[in-house]
């Protein structure tokens, strides 16, 4: 079964989504947004930052840590859902800035691998062809 999710909104369009994290560390306002990469082949990054409220500049390379990480995943699972729900041709690339962030994200990704795969068609880009 797939984690508690945050709500969400799609800011300014269907590639910009902010949701709120909560736990020790407060309130952190969280950003993802879905960037094309490859018009060809309608390719898309996933971006996963804070966003500074004083600047509202997105900082991708902080690690948080305000203990709701499955919590985090699930929303941003939620949130590829809609996305590929509106563009339903597009692919997307989800990988971290660090190897540990990696990891981390393969263990959120194995944790709800049967429930993922229901839908979606999931590749490492480790694996060789």
């Amino acid at each position: 079964m797939i984690a508690e999710k945050y709500d969400f909104i799609s800011v300014e369009d269907d590639d910009y989504f902010e949701f709120v994290s909560i736990g020790p560390k407060g309130e952190i306002t969280k950003v993802v947004q879905f960037i094309l990469i490859d018009q060809e082949r309608s390719i898309y990054n996933l971006g996963l930052g804070d966003k500074n409220p004083a600047t509202n500049e997105i900082i991708d390379n902080v690690a948080t840590n305000n203990k709701d990480t499955d919590k985090i995943l699930a929303t941003i699972g939620q949130i590829g859902r809609q996305f590929l729900e509106r563009k339903p041709d597009a692919a997307v690339l989800f990988e971290g800035n660090s190897k540990s962030r990696n990891r981390l994200y393969r263990m959120g990704i194995s944790k709800y691998l049967y429930d993922i795969s229901k839908n979606f068609a999931i590749f490492d880009s480790r694996t060789k062809s």
